[in-house]
């Protein structure tokens, strides 16, 4: 934001083109030499991208409008509100099958008796 001349530069080399290519959504190569192979024209977004661009450089001071300024008591408040906040995270349990286990069904590693003798390899 301290740097209006690169901007300016930057909306000039637009000028010249974004119109004549028909809004595209975006270029190709560094240097936006081509139109993306699959862009859409008549973009929206970069129709608004470079009308804010020319009305921020018009009116620098208009960027507040983009930057918010968090009020710490609101986000304790929406916090606190919040009951999905108040509850700790559950714990992450990976389910494996267990191919030793008599029922063969989908266990975790506390519940399955054979799994410490699984991983270390000591089951006769």
């Amino acid at each position: 934001m301290n740097r209006p001349e690169i901007a300016e530069k930057a909306v000039r080399l637009v000028e010249r083109r974004i119109s004549r290519d028909k809004w595209p959504e975006y270029y190709d190569t560094k240097r936006a030499r081509f139109i993306g192979k699959q862009a859409h024209l008549f973009q929206t977004w970069s129709i608004s991208g470079y009308l804010v661009a020319k009305l921020l450089l018009a009116n620098p001071s208009a960027a507040k409008i983009f930057v918010n300024e968090e009020d710490p008591e609101l986000a304790n408040a929406l916090l606190s509100a919040n009951p999905r906040r108040k509850r700790g995270r559950k714990g992450f349990k990976q389910p494996f099958h267990c191919m030793n286990c008599e029922a063969k069904k989908r266990a975790t590693r506390q519940t399955c008796p054979n799994f410490a003798n699984i991983v270390t390899g000591l089951e006769a």
